[in-house]
């Protein structure tokens, strides 16, 4: 009794500070929207967007690695060998069975064009007029465009390690379609401690149909999947172990999950 009675006053201070933080980074921010111009914002998030979401992604693999030795503790070689067969058959069924095509072109092309734009020039930005020179992109006249950001982040980093190719953004989407059965598998394991539901779940998501055909595009809609998965990932785990490392990890990847599609924040 006295030691919740001693640690009370300390927690109300700790959420007084992260109330206090909270509303001075709503007042920095609405004074930074509201004092400057929609041209010159959208030069700052040329900028300020590339790096931001650089370091969501360095704090999400740092704090990740946390929840994912959590998690390897407690799975057996029995769950590695079914998350590895169900990603077999899910990655099998994009490469050789659904058609490589692009679902929506256009939109497609935009994000790849992005993703080059992060690579080489590191700006968040769909490049009107340029040109590469030398394998690396020169832009005359780049646009802040309306697409969120985190799938053309995800091919630069792709771009980045293996240079920029006309298969890229489909080998990463099939990818994609391999981490998140396997990241299903992890998360009903997590909320149900049942291995059974945890291998039909996976099983179900790779015989989806939708799931299996727009893996094999290049479109933004597979990871963006994978990314609010992995997020209630993080979120599941952090309910049942705590840890303030665990709950940074949800934190940072539901920052960079909603970033995938507009609708992504939901």
């Amino acid at each position: 009794m006295i030691d919740l009675i001693t640690d009370r006053p300390a927690s109300r201070r700790a959420w007084l500070a992260v109330a206090l933080a909270w509303v001075l980074i709503a007042g920095a921010l609405t004074a930074w929207l509201l004092g400057t111009s929609t041209g010159t914002l959208r030069e700052h998030l040329k900028v300020g967007q590339f790096w931001s979401l650089e370091l969501c992604l360095f704090l999400g693999v740092i704090c990740g690695a946390c929840v994912v030795r959590g998690v390897l503790r407690g799975l057996d070689r029995t769950d590695f060998a079914r998350m590895a067969i169900v990603a077999l058959i899910g990655i099998s069924l994009t490469l050789f069975v659904a058609p490589r095509t692009n679902r929506i072109f256009y939109d497609e092309q935009i994000y790849q064009s992005v993703g080059q734009n992060l690579a080489d020039l590191k700006l968040a930005q769909m490049c009107n007029e340029g040109g590469v020179e030398y394998g690396r992109l020169k832009c005359a006249s780049g646009e802040y465009n309306k697409q969120p950001y985190a799938y053309p982040h995800l091919l630069s980093l792709a771009y980045r390690l293996t240079g920029v190719h006309g298969t890229t953004a489909f080998a990463v989407n099939a990818a994609a379609m391999a981490a998140i059965v396997c990241a299903v598998y992890v998360l009903v394991w997590l909320l149900f401690r049942d291995r059974t539901a945890a291998a039909c779940a996976a099983l179900v998501l790779a015989l989806t149909p939708h799931q299996i055909i727009w893996s094999a595009t290049a479109a933004v809609e597979p990871s963006a999947s994978l990314a609010a998965v992995l997020a209630l990932v993080c979120a599941a785990y952090y309910a049942n172990s705590g840890g303030a490392a665990a709950l940074a990890a949800f934190a940072v990847g539901a920052a960079y999950a909603i970033q995938f599609r507009p609708e992504s924040v939901l």
